[in-house]
């Protein structure tokens, strides 16, 4: 069952809504606050899987809305998906780079489109989360190189290997390295 928080201020939009997630093929249980601030605290109170925000509410408005979420909801960040009745296009994609999973108008809004944002939210959700990467701490990798020096006579077919910590050694000879950097695709494996 997905759990779901309504953020959003006009009961008419809430029971369109909510009609709409029970005439879908979705399983939800679904929760409705009035306010950001409401919102924000019950989240820190109840697991929920999704958050759907309207970004026009009694206690914010516009798009400070998306970003008092993202800075005060607790974490892990429950995900969002933006509803609201500005049909501005630029402000969609800015909410999506800011980290809403998706921008919907609620003007143009029927069972299908909410429907399969909120599936390819979740998704999206769930594959950001487990396919993270840590964040690689590049000067540490770059003094774990080895570097020979420049007198250094490499015989053809010499090895020199350069110990990277994420995924072990890897060498190369100095005929391939050179081919390589001759080529027009130096970072081509030969």
């Amino acid at each position: 069952m997905i759990q779901i928080l309504i953020i959003e201020d006009q009961p008419a939009d809430v029971r369109l809504i909510r009609q709409m997630l029970e005439d879908s093929h979705l399983k939800c249980r679904i929760e409705h606050v009035p306010s950001l601030h409401e919102g924000i605290a019950l989240l820190a109170e109840n697991p929920f899987d999704l958050v759907l925000l309207d970004l026009s509410l009694e206690d914010t408005l516009g798009f400070t809305t998306l970003q008092s979420y993202l800075q005060d909801a607790p974490e892990p960040k429950t995900p969002v998906i933006i509803l609201t009745g500005n049909r501005n296009e630029k402000l969609g994609v800015q909410a999506v780079k800011e980290g809403a999973q998706d921008y919907l108008f609620k003007s143009e809004i029927n069972t299908k489109q909410l429907e399969k944002s909120i599936l390819f939210s979740l998704h999206r959700s769930k594959t950001s989360k487990t396919c993270s990467r840590p964040t690689m701490n590049w000067p540490k990798v770059r003094n774990a190189i080895r570097k020979p020096s420049k007198s250094q006579n490499w015989p053809n077919g010499s090895w020199i290997s350069f110990p990277i910590p994420w995924c072990g050694p890897m060498k190369c000879s100095k005929s391939s390295a050179s081919n390589r950097m001759s080529s027009n695709r130096p970072w081509a494996i030969t």
